[in-house]
């Protein structure tokens, strides 16, 4: 994906809103340029909730067709160990299948 070049006359908007994968409450920032990215919301300065959120991170692993599902499992873990951050029970189970 290309990063947009923002132009003089550049629209942005910031709104609360959900994330589409865990379900948490962030802010959505998008502009007429075409950026769009989800922050932690209360957190300032501003912070990428992809940093957050193991639900995007295990999504985006999942759609590497070259990672085995071991490989995939490793790096959840390891990733979620790291930022210290819980792995669902949803998702627990569904690494867990065989």
């Amino acid at each position: 994906m290309s990063v947009p070049s923002h132009s003089s006359d550049c629209v942005t908007k910031i709104f609360p809103s959900k994330c589409p994968y865990c379900g948490k409450r962030v802010l959505f920032f998008s502009c007429s340029c075409g950026s769009k990215v989800y922050f932690e919301e209360g957190i300032c300065p501003f912070k990428d909730h992809r940093e957050y959120c193991v639900a995007s991170i295990i999504i985006d692993l999942m759609q590497n067709k070259q990672l085995s599902l071991n490989t995939i499992k490793m790096k959840i873990n390891d990733y979620a160990y790291e930022h210290h951050l819980e792995i669902p029970s949803n998702v627990k189970r569904l690494l867990n299948r065989k």
